[in-house]
């Protein structure tokens, strides 16, 4: 059997959905998750396509939501998110400049520079 990115963005929804009350932390935490190992699967196999890292754009996405949301959980991912951030410099699709603008849109980063 092979990755599916069909399927792993079925397993997110249904995710998703059992963790309506949960204020982002499981999903949030699935979808960081997501993110480190599509992110990992591309420094290992190369670019892929466009599709692949707008899915792996949508879970980042959602756990910057997330992070934005609840400063306990920005810090308890803090480097998972940097190292997102940092293993995307230079890669193509946009995606370099997409993964920067959602971490800097946190809220937390200001304070943290401060």
């Amino acid at each position: 059997m092979g990755f599916s990115i069909d399927t792993a963005q079925q397993v997110l929804a249904k995710f998703a959905d059992i963790c309506v009350n949960d204020n982002g932390k499981w999903y949030g935490d699935l979808a960081l998750y997501f993110a480190e190992c599509a992110t990992d699967f591309t420094l290992g196999y190369g670019d892929i396509d466009e599709d692949f890292y707008e899915v792996l754009g949508d879970a980042y996405h959602e756990a910057i939501v997330a992070a934005g949301q609840d400063e306990e959980l920005y810090k308890l991912w803090k480097d998972r998110l940097e190292s997102v951030l940092h293993d995307f410099a230079g890669f193509g699709w946009g995606m370099e400049e997409y993964i920067c603008e959602e971490y800097y849109s946190l809220p937390w980063i200001q304070e943290d520079n401060e």
